[in-house]
């Protein structure tokens, strides 16, 4: 017998010494991969030192942390490694800079529900769906319960797990987006099967119990690690934009639309054409536009105003096209002008810009940024400024930019604009600098007014804390130059613009998306983590979300009265 178990041993010993050593390469393997991720933060990474001013944030003490966590844990699981690579990347507290990962398993029901005073309302139900279901679910609705926990409860957990300590509306509201919108892509644990879900109607006291099952999709990846692949932090071969085509848009939503349009298509949440609340006053005319929500109204007062909402910055040539004949409409025929950019994930400035220089029959000073750059951006930057260094007129510029950028024209102002800045990067590097000194954003010093269409009458626009990155810029650049009133509640603070870095690797991570730039209000205070604050705030109310925002809708006409009977200034900062 004692010999059996001397035999046995001896097999087994090297099973168990394999094992240990593969976790510990394993665990090598991880770390590795961890000091690629820190090494992109210090290359990448823009608002690094605002972070430590701003948040005390230490990239050093935050890699640390994850490393420790990966060697308390010899047989760590793919899935717990993204959860570290998760929470690092929440400790910037960053709505821009997020990891990534392959993943495709997700689940959904077909409504939102957005929370205000600890009260959860659905503020979009698929109706089809809840007829096929027979359910009396409709927009209004308070949801109480989310299988058979408070909806309170289940959305905190969402949001620590997704989010971290960070406790701002933005989080909040992003959170009780994923109550019915589970992803493995977030590292959520995706449900399938039936759930019960409680509801009250409103003004009333009476709750309704039913159970749906989830919509499922199942995994196909599966993220098991084998043996290592060398890392390697070269981008793919593609083709290279110019570097003043910089994206200023929330990821999060980027992933909403790539894999669920079902949802990002019809929920009234991110990058709507329509926004919750119905009309603001009896409707005069409409505009015919796909892309665009707008329309004038009637005040009491017998002024008409118009109302135009600004879905997203992710437009090209058409929709500047269908943004002017609009503006073109309001011009003639309005008192004073509503632009809505709320639940606006944002886009591209350039679009913006396009946009922007028909809200104005004055130059807008542009705002400015510092940003990260390398060997590579200057590269870039040399090839760019050889093929405009030579334009002398409107037609060369047209030759070597194309007719327009996103929507905003072309002409040799703006190819001039693009040279200086592409020789600004090169000087800054000569100096010795990876983080530029202050700029205009993508170089553009001014905004000049559309040559034929101006809206030259009273200005509004709406913000919320779901109005994010580029959506933040625009209200930012028509407060700073004094040309609108911004009403509503304050930004998200998304403040900049991203980039993303992919890298060979075989633990299912498929990008790190960084903020590459940090801009500045005019003050000189960063927008990021600080986003616009409102000249009058206006918040939404567990009322308004079951009185069809009459409240809101009250204070926002209130205001417009005022200001086009000429009893408020058109000015920033009403309330100091």
């Amino acid at each position: 017998m004692v010999k059996i178990i001397n035999v046995l041993a001896f097999l087994i010993a090297p099973i168990y010494l394999i094992m240990a050593q593969d976790c510990c390469h394993r665990q090598s393997q991880m770390i590795a991969n961890l000091e690629a991720i820190k090494h992109e933060f210090e290359i990448s990474y823009a608002p690094f030192e605002w972070k430590k001013k701003c948040l005390n944030w230490n990239l050093d003490q935050e890699v640390e942390k994850a490393k420790e966590k990966i060697l308390s844990s010899p047989s760590l699981s793919n899935k717990h490694y993204h959860q570290i690579i998760r929470d690092l990347f929440n400790s910037v507290q960053d709505l821009h800079t997020r990891a990534e990962f392959y993943a495709t398993e997700y689940a959904f029901l077909p409504f939102c529900v957005q929370g205000v005073q600890d009260h959860y309302f659905v503020v979009w139900v698929d109706n089809l769906w809840a007829k096929k279901e027979q359910i009396d679910l409709q927009v209004g609705d308070e949801i109480l319960s989310f299988d058979g926990r408070p909806v309170k409860e289940v959305v905190e957990e969402i949001r620590l797990s997704a989010f971290g300590a960070s406790r701002n509306k933005t989080y909040q509201h992003l959170s009780e987006w994923q109550l019915t919108l589970r992803k493995a892509v977030r590292l959520q644990d995706v449900p399938q099967g039936p759930i019960e879900i409680v509801s009250r109607k409103p003004d009333s006291q009476q709750v309704h119990s039913f159970v749906v099952n989830w919509e499922y999709t199942p995994e196909e990846i599966k993220n098991n690690y084998s043996l290592s692949m060398p890392l390697n932090l070269d981008r793919e071969d593609e083709d290279k934009p110019p570097f003043f085509h910089q994206e200023h848009i929330l990821p999060f939503y980027a992933s909403l639309a790539d894999h669920s349009p079902c949802l990002a298509d019809k929920a009234e949440l991110l990058g709507a054409k329509i926004n919750f609340f119905p009309a603001l006053g009896p409707v005069l005319w409409k505009a015919d536009s796909p892309i665009f929500d707008a329309y004038i109204y009637s005040l009491k007062n017998n002024k008409n105003i118009g109302y135009l909402r600004i879905p997203d910055f992710q437009g090209n040539a058409y929709q500047v096209g269908q943004f002017q004949q609009i503006i073109t409409k309001m011009e003639s025929c309005t008192d004073a002008l509503i632009v809505d950019v709320m639940n606006n994930p944002g886009g591209f400035t350039f679009y913006m810009y396009a946009l922007a220089s028909m809200l104005t029959s004055k130059p807008l000073t542009n705002l400015k940024e510092h940003f990260s750059i390398t060997q590579e951006n200057v590269y870039y930057a040399v090839q760019d400024a050889s093929s405009l260094k030579d334009i002398v007129n409107d037609h060369d510029a047209t030759q070597v930019l194309g007719t327009h950028i996103h929507g905003y024209t072309v002409d040799r102002q703006l190819a001039c604009y693009l040279f200086k800045y592409a020789k600004y990067i090169q000087d800054q590097f000569k100096q010795g600098k990876y983080f530029t000194d202050l700029y205009p954003v993508n170089g553009i010093k001014t905004i000049y007014p559309h040559p034929t269409t101006q809206y030259t009458k009273p200005l509004f626009v709406l913000t919320n804390s779901l109005s994010m990155s580029c959506a933040e810029f625009l209200p930012a650049l028509l407060q700073g130059n004094e040309r609108a009133i911004i009403l509503g509640e304050q930004t998200a603070g998304a403040g900049g613009s991203i980039i993303r870095r992919k890298y060979s690797n075989r633990f299912g991570i498929a990008d790190l998306v960084f903020t590459q730039s940090l801009v500045y209000h005019y003050n000189e205070q960063p927008l990021e983590n600080v986003g616009v604050k409102p000249d009058l705030t206006c918040l939404w109310t567990a009322e308004d979300y079951t009185k069809e925002f009459a409240g809101f809708i009250d204070v926002v006409n209130e205001v417009v009265s005022l200001r086009v009977d000429g009893l408020l200034p058109n000015t920033a900062n009403l309330l100091e």
